[in-house]
């Protein structure tokens, strides 16, 4: 169990690692992008963006996640996960260039036309993806891809620049996506010896995994995105690009970070899913790490959206204050619904991840539409409010098929919510104003926030967590992680 745990943790850092360094390049073409580039602009890219990753959702047959959890793979499995993927993707990528002139009428911004016909390449470019990356997920063995992430980003980035130094608008972003998922996909081959070969010989087993996971991603795609999708209808494309970009703000630690560490546990929870106690235990413990990184990050965006617009887009942006700061909220729930998918999707239950996802797709739409407003930091407030109660249910819903017990979770994330709030007012109190405004405000307050919350948690630690099993875990993990970083550099 230990050594699962470790290995587990060890891939989670990884990867890690992989999107630090991914998201250190993409900090300084932010950095960059926002100065040049209009609202305009970003607002085409999100409609672009949002119709591709729709039509990627729908043709998401999950194969990677069939492959992961299954106990026995042999050829014929990854070959028909790798022919499924092409067949649904390419049909899903004629759909759109079919629906393009639908697309950009519903809008009413006919500069989008040609923007989705070149970003639709993406999902042709994307199928043909090596089946070799599911298997290296699959062991656990992510240093390839490691190395190919990294060149893709790097190669992604240096494409941006260049046509943004000679033509700055959208069309750096689209290009840069389209080198990026052209270099992993060359890439993939280069990392793994799979040969892939056309095949359905084990379509109907997989169908019976996939139907499922095919229909929660459309509709899963949608209830994530809902909010993005009725700003795009009902504001401006300036006020769009406020949003995209304080929306991406406030998910980044989510989509770098904390999702890739949750990415190697369909693997832990899929090894245990025949063993309740060891089941739940990994749960808790997955949970406890998760809330340790997300909730300071929660805590910090809500309170310090100032420093962090000025410093990641300008103070131009200044309308998107308010928008980041209601958005935490939204982040705080997109980690844990990551997490609580990936426990389902271990246990088997894709249907019942679907049906949630219609549910919470209607209430969703239901109360945003009934409660639309001008404001678009009522509006983000909103979402987040919603999905906090919809993922809460979503808890009681597994408590109710698996051996977790709410009360012990509750004793787990509670105390870490306390002091990241304890932490937040703590940093605001001793926070100087007049390095409020400043551009580098920001580390200013984060080195603050981070030492105020550390000590925090050391004393947490020592007189509460060091009672728990999943406390003295991560401890121990810690430590050892940090011995091996001091005999390195010693």
């Amino acid at each position: 169990m230990a050594s699962l745990t470790s290995q587990v943790l060890s891939s989670s850092f990884l990867l890690l690692i992989i999107k630090l360094i991914q998201r250190c390049i993409g900090l300084i073409s932010t950095l960059i992008l926002a100065r040049v580039l209009t609202p305009n602009d970003f607002g085409i890219v999100a409609i672009s963006v949002l119709i591709v990753h729709f039509c990627d959702a729908l043709s998401a047959t999950g194969s990677q996640q069939y492959i992961v959890q299954k106990t026995d793979v042999d050829s014929d499995d990854v070959n028909s996960a790798w022919t499924i993927d092409i067949i649904m993707k390419s049909t899903l990528w004629v759909i759109l260039v079919l629906a393009v002139p639908f697309v950009s009428s519903f809008y009413e911004r006919p500069e989008i036309e040609n923007a989705l016909y070149v970003s639709s390449l993406v999902l042709l470019i994307g199928a043909f993806k090596s089946p070799g990356l599911m298997l290296l997920r699959r062991a656990l063995f992510y240093k390839p891809i490691f190395r190919i992430s990294i060149l893709q980003k790097l190669l992604s980035f240096s494409v941006v620049m260049v046509f943004v130094y000679f033509e700055p608008s959208y069309w750096a972003l689209i290009i840069g996506d389209l080198v990026s998922t052209l270099t992993l996909t060359i890439g993939s081959y280069y990392i793994h010896t799979a040969k892939p070969k056309f095949s359905l010989r084990k379509v109907k087993e997989q169908w019976a995994f996939s139907q499922w996971v095919l229909l929660k991603g459309g509709v899963g795609f949608v209830r994530a995105e809902s909010d993005t999708i009725l700003v795009s209808k009902y504001f401006s494309s300036e006020a769009l690009g406020a949003y995209h970009l304080a929306r991406h703000l406030s998910i980044m630690p989510s989509t770098e970070i904390i999702g890739p560490a949750i990415e190697p546990l369909i693997a832990s929870f899929a090894r245990v899913k025949h063993e309740p106690e060891k089941l739940a235990y990994q749960f808790t413990l997955s949970l406890l790490v998760i809330v340790l990184l997300i909730m300071p990050a929660c805590t910090f965006i809500w309170s310090f959206p100032e420093p962090i617009i000025n410093f990641f887009l300008g103070s131009q942006w200044e309308s998107a204050y308010p928008i980041l700061s209601a958005l935490s909220v939204f982040l705080f729930t997109i980690v844990i619904g990551q997490l609580l998918n990936q426990f389902c999707i271990a246990l088997g239950k894709v249907k019942s991840i679907f049906i949630y996802d219609v549910l919470s797709l209607l209430i969703v739409v239901s109360i945003l539409l009934a409660f639309m407003t001008e404001s678009l930091y009522q509006f983000s407030l909103l979402r987040g409010g919603v999905a906090f109660i919809l993922v809460s249910l979503f808890f009681v819903y597994l408590k109710s098929i698996s051996s977790l017990s709410i009360i012990y979770i509750s004793k787990l994330i509670i105390p870490m919510v306390i002091l990241s709030l304890i932490s937040a007012a703590l940093t605001l109190e001793i926070g100087i104003e007049s390095w409020g405004g400043g551009m580098f405000s920001l580390f200013y307050y984060m080195a603050i926030f981070g030492l105020i919350h550390v000590i925090l948690i050391a004393i947490s630690y020592v007189f509460y967590y060091k009672n728990m099993k999943e406390g003295i875990h991560i401890y121990n993990l810690a430590n050892r992680g940090y011995s091996k970083v001091k005999d390195r550099f010693s």
